[in-house]
């Protein structure tokens, strides 16, 4: 079965317009869109992918590596912002990685692949020396002097 947000070796089931649909067993048939299609691949064959959902909810994989998986920190660079919705984050991925402003670190840690806050907080304060809300305070007080 595939696991969104991590690496998996899915097979082949059949070719389409928009691509190869891949094997992902409980979750259905998965586009790997045509412009990541390795050459000289038949139906059967087995691809190393990473799967994720698109902006529409979508199973997607690509043969792209992110630049983080579920269950990993990583520092990503802000590309844009969009006032209403939060910030575009460059992941590694043709398309950005949207991180909504709404969302506080207590409310993300399983979305990120952790069990509980306090876990998702000790791999935060392991990676950057402080916590997830010292880090967002922090960030809204150096973004209100930009202001």
């Amino acid at each position: 079965m595939a696991i969104i947000g991590q690496r998996n070796k899915l097979s082949i089931i059949r070719e389409s317009a928009p691509g190869l649909y891949l094997n992902g067993g409980e979750l259905g048939e998965i586009l790997l869109p045509g412009r990541y299609i390795p050459r000289d691949l038949k139906p059967g064959d087995k691809l190393d992918v990473f799967v994720y959902l698109d902006s529409e909810d979508r199973l997607v994989a690509t043969t792209e590596t992110p630049l983080a998986v579920v269950g990993e920190i990583a520092c990503l660079e802000v590309v844009s912002i969009n006032p209403r919705v939060g910030a575009f984050l460059n992941w590694g991925l043709a398309k950005d990685l949207l991180l909504h402003h709404n969302k506080k670190p207590s409310q993300i840690y399983d979305q990120v692949g952790y069990e509980s806050h306090s876990s998702f907080s000790q791999a935060f304060r392991k990676l950057f020396g402080k916590t997830p809300g010292e880090f967002q305070l922090e960030s809204e007080r150096s973004a209100t002097a930009f202001e």
